[in-house]
């Protein structure tokens, strides 16, 4: 996402500045490991929940530097589906949406909950924000994030998966996603 590249090299750009060279030389090795490791993963299709959570905390390890205490990160996934087959690059963009609509307007920041867990023969990954509850991607139905995740979602399970994005002032976003359990051999 071109508005990830820009926001993270303007913040390195401001490190800079400020003459934070160690902290801007630390997040630019980070984003050329995001990069290399998302291109690297972009060829598969597929991956598992494992290796998508190292990419994500990648992701989250560089917006940490632009939004430090501001962004709590909770997670509350379960071993047993770590090893579950889901497409490759589906938690970053939901979380990117979360940040970019949750955490960034709010000077206070703000909280994101990701979980995973197995139901019965399904998984079920759940990225919730404490944010307004006011996501674009809701009024408009599915963005161009969620349209390539529901895409994406479609060809590996054929159409056997479940997308809900519900809005709650009281309590932010949610974004549920249901797809066979299924372990990456």
């Amino acid at each position: 996402n071109p508005h990830f590249m820009f926001n993270t090299l303007n913040a390195i750009s401001t490190l800079i500045y400020k003459h934070e060279n160690d902290k801007a030389n630390e997040m630019l090795d980070k984003l050329c490991e995001f990069f290399r490791y998302s291109l690297d993963n972009n060829a598969k299709n597929k991956t598992n929940l494992h290796k998508e959570l190292q990419l994500l905390d990648l992701y989250l390890s560089i917006e940490k530097v632009r939004f430090a205490d501001r962004l709590s990160i909770n997670r509350q996934i379960s071993d047993e589906v770590l090893n579950c087959q889901i497409p490759s690059m589906l938690l970053q963009p939901l979380v990117e949406n979360s940040i970019k609509y949750a955490i960034e307007p709010r000077k206070e920041g703000g909280n994101i909950t990701i979980t995973a867990a197995k139901q019965g023969d399904r998984l079920i990954i759940v990225v919730l924000d404490n944010g307004d509850g006011k996501h674009d991607m809701v009024s408009d139905g599915f963005g161009i994030g969620m349209s390539n995740t529901k895409a994406r979602l479609d060809a590996m399970f054929n159409g056997d998966y479940n997308i809900k994005i519900a809005n709650n002032d009281q309590k932010g976003t949610t974004v549920s996603i249901s797809v066979p359990f299924e372990k990456l051999s």
